[in-house]
């Protein structure tokens, strides 16, 4: 609706000269605290032995300049901690990544498209796309760990019927 016709790029770029450019960094960033707050849901499902970063530490991200050095730093021991976990509860499947390298990946991009500015931005498009990727392992991570932890109880409770 904002572009009658897609070859008028006049439109585009006074819709983006006007304040319509602060729209993309603001959806992304919204995008991005839903990634980290996703992360946090994750590593809250990790018991507190198998973590080896707090749910809090996630946070940390949203700090300019900090989350170049702290993103990667997260996204390993987020899936360390995932790997502990299911390694704990004994539904570890081989070969998995626990999502590391769809997160480095996409890490990565983002650097690449930061360095260079004029081809930046198809960097940036696949950058998005492994974080949609990385999201989504991470949601699936999330859903299975949700789903076995009553089995831990109920097999501990059926273990211990306190005689």
């Amino acid at each position: 609706m904002l572009f009658m016709r897609s070859r008028d790029m006049r439109g585009l770029v006074e819709f983006l000269t006007e304040g319509g450019g602060c729209l993309v960094p603001l959806v992304l960033f919204i995008a991005f605290i839903a990634l980290l707050a996703s992360m946090v849901r994750a590593i809250t499902l990790v018991e507190t032995e198998n973590r080896t970063i707090e749910p809090a530490q996630v946070w940390l991200c949203i700090i300019p300049v900090i989350n170049l050095i702290w993103l990667p730093v997260v996204v390993d021991r987020v899936g360390d901690s995932i790997k502990n976990e299911l390694l704990a509860r004994g539904i570890a499947k081989k070969k998995e990544g626990y999502a590391k390298s769809a997160g480095f990946i996409g890490l990565f991009l983002i650097w690449v498209s930061l360095l260079f500015p004029y081809i930046g931005a198809l960097f940036f498009v696949f950058a998005l796309i492994y974080a949609v990727v990385y999201w989504v392992l991470i949601n699936g991570y999330s859903r299975r760990l949700k789903d076995t932890a009553g089995d831990d109880f109920h097999s501990a409770a059926q273990a211990d019927e306190g005689w």
